[in-house]
C-alpha cells in the first residue's frame, strides 16, 4: 500500500454519506484524527477502511456505554449493509486488528 497523496486525503475528509445526517459532522473530525497518527501507513490503512465502511453505511453512535460504530442496514435505508453477519465479518476482517486505535480515535470525539 502506498501513502496517500494530498488530493486523496481531501476526499477522505469529506463524508461520503451525508444522507446519514445524524453523525455526518463527526466523520470529518474522526478522519482528521486518523491522519494525525504518527505512523503514516497505519493512518492510511485505517483511514481508507473507515471511509469504506462509512460509504457502505455505518454511523458513529453514542450511548451510555460509550461511542462505537454501528451499521445501517439496507432494510432501514435505501443503501447500507445487507445484514448484521456481513457487517460483523467485514469488521472482523478489516478493523479488528486496529480496534484499540479506532476506539482511541472515537474517544477523541468527546
Amino acid at each position: 500500500m502506498s501513502v496517500l497523496e494530498y488530493k486523496d486525503y481531501l476526499e477522505l475528509l469529506t463524508d461520503p454519506r451525508p444522507d446519514l445526517s445524524s453523525d455526518s459532522h463527526l466523520w470529518p473530525v474522526l478522519m482528521r484524527e486518523v491522519f494525525t497518527l504518527p505512523d503514516r501507513l497505519l493512518a492510511d490503512e485505517i483511514g481508507r477502511r473507515l471511509w469504506t465502511i462509512r460509504s457502505i453505511g455505518t454511523v458513529i453512535q453514542r450511548t451510555h456505554n460509550g461511542i462505537f460504530l454501528s451499521p445501517v442496514y439496507e432494510s432501514q435505508h435505501e443503501s447500507g449493509w445487507p445484514d448484521k453477519d456481513f457487517f460483523e465479518e467485514m469488521k472482523r476482517l478489516y478493523l479488528a486488528k486496529h480496534s484499540q486505535t479506532i476506539m482511541s480515535l472515537l474517544g477523541k470525539l468527546g
